[in-house]
């Protein structure tokens, strides 16, 4: 399903600027949608939408657990746009499925033959609050979308993405402001040639006296919360890719020397249960073991990913429970383990890289609970080299310098950029106050662009001050 949704993302970020890519797209779509929308009928509705977005925030992830209604105006390269209600709306994660769900969709006929959706749009457009007393709205507010979008974060903003659209929300004034085009015309750096959806949504549409949608809200926060607070408790960033560890195992056994190895068949079925975050702890003594399994190459050259990974998904879910457990000395074995020699084998480039910026980030993390501020900095140095967490890092970085002396600081730093070096298979390396940092990049990395990366953050010019 994510295919499409990976090529973009490596695209997307080939180079990194003081100007976030997410408000960089946003401004060309602008320009695309203004241009086209001259002598378009919906022109003044479209350059209404452009001043309230520009003026708006950032959406944040407390506002994307409710169901919303609007409006879509939709614009062609060269036809006049269309004016179609819209409905926001999500789907949290079931007891088969850990993924919630976030969908932006133009509802594009009539939801029976006896609503009419024209006296929705012409009043959502004069006062968005006088729509709620249509019997077209009645019905819209429980439609449903079968599309699966997922949230993604970029540049420090949440946006979704599904298998056609990237979809970029921002909040003002409670109503909610999206702009949604092509994954395959961004794909093929063409936006002008893509399908450009606006989306309006009121908050106070959906109203809090409406008893179905207080239930379906109710049980929606509640799933939220529930999973907010197991993976606060149960750290586990595999939750998905650790229960694959059965299936890759079982067939591993059916193969030798593999079908040979008692002590392996004895802990293959000890698996009896679905692997996740609130159980993994229990089979640690099982994961060691899968650990330190030698995987024979022909798997990868199968590109059986699974198997390939037993290592690295063992390692990683082993850091996990030592981190919930507070064990960092033990966290950090396993995390540079899981890193260095047996990073996540992927064919999506996307996918090997955000698992070790990942790690990374919970290095940073585990060092900083270590006290060993040398090793935080170093890996935080890192990541703002990062397509993933360059936001975060700076953030954190910023944080964790405290009271340390700025001058000093950017002393070191600066001796440390001399020191950058490429390793094979994506990997690279620097020297930060005698502690060797090896980190894992997607995009090309030279001794000037690191250097340029870091010495253009707003952090590094703070310490000049």
């Amino acid at each position: 399903m994510m295919k499409t949704i990976i090529t973009f993302f490596l695209l997307l970020f080939a180079a990194q600027s003081v100007l976030s890519q997410v408000d960089k797209i946003a401004k060309e779509v602008e320009s695309i949608v203004l241009l086209r929308s001259q002598n378009d009928d919906h022109k003044n509705h479209i350059k209404n939408f452009f001043e309230h977005y520009n003026q708006a925030k950032p959406i944040g992830s407390e506002d994307l657990i409710r169901d919303y209604t609007g409006i879509c105006i939709e614009t062609f390269p060269e036809k006049k746009s269309l004016l179609f209600p819209a409905k926001y709306s999500v789907d949290f994660p079931s007891e088969d499925s850990r993924t919630s769900y976030f969908n932006l969709n133009p509802v594009e006929t009539s939801i029976s033959k006896n609503e009419n959706s024209s006296e929705y749009l012409k009043l959502f457009l004069e006062n968005s609050s006088k729509v709620s007393k249509t019997d077209y709205f009645l019905s819209l507010k429980y439609v449903d979308s079968d599309k699966k979008g997922k949230a993604e974060r970029m540049d420090n903003q949440l946006v979704i993405a599904d298998d056609d659209f990237l979809s970029f929300l921002k909040i003002k004034d409670q109503k909610i402001y999206g702009i949604s085009f092509s994954l395959t015309a961004l794909k093929s750096k063409n936006l002008t040639e893509s399908e450009i959806r606006l989306y309006i949504f009121d908050q106070n549409l959906i109203s809090a006296d409406d008893y179905m949608m207080i239930q379906l809200e109710n049980s929606r926060k509640k799933k939220y919360n529930k999973t907010k607070v197991q993976r606060e408790t149960y750290p586990l960033y595999h939750d998905y890719r650790v229960d694959e560890l059965r299936t890759a195992l079982r067939d591993l056994i059916g193969d030798a020397p593999y079908s040979s190895d008692q002590i392996l068949i004895k802990y293959v079925s000890n698996l009896k249960n679905k692997l996740e975050r609130t159980n993994i702890a229990g089979y640690a003594e099982e994961l060691s073991y899968f650990a330190a399994l030698k995987i024979d190459k022909k798997y990868k050259e199968g590109n059986e990913e699974a198997i390939v990974n037993i290592n690295h998904t063992a390692l990683h879910s082993l850091a996990d429970i030592s981190i919930g457990k507070k064990e960092y000395q033990q966290a950090e074995k396993y995390l540079l383990k899981a890193l260095t020699e047996f990073p996540l084998y992927s064919l999506s480039g996307t996918t090997s890289e955000k698992d070790a910026n990942r790690i990374e980030y919970d290095l940073a993390k585990v060092y900083q609970k270590l006290e060993r501020k040398d090793e935080a900095y170093g890996y935080l140095l890192a990541l703002i080299n990062s397509q993933w967490y360059y936001s975060s890092a700076e953030k954190e970085i910023t944080a964790l310098l405290g009271n340390d002396d700025k001058n000093t600081l950017k002393k070191d730093i600066d001796k440390a950029l001399k020191t950058f070096n490429v390793r094979p298979n994506y990997f690279q390396e620097f020297t930060f106050r005698g502690k060797k940092i090896v980190f894992w990049n997607g995009l090309p990395l030279d001794k000037k662009s690191f250097s340029e990366n870091i010495t253009e953050t707003e952090f590094y010019k703070s310490l000049k001050s």
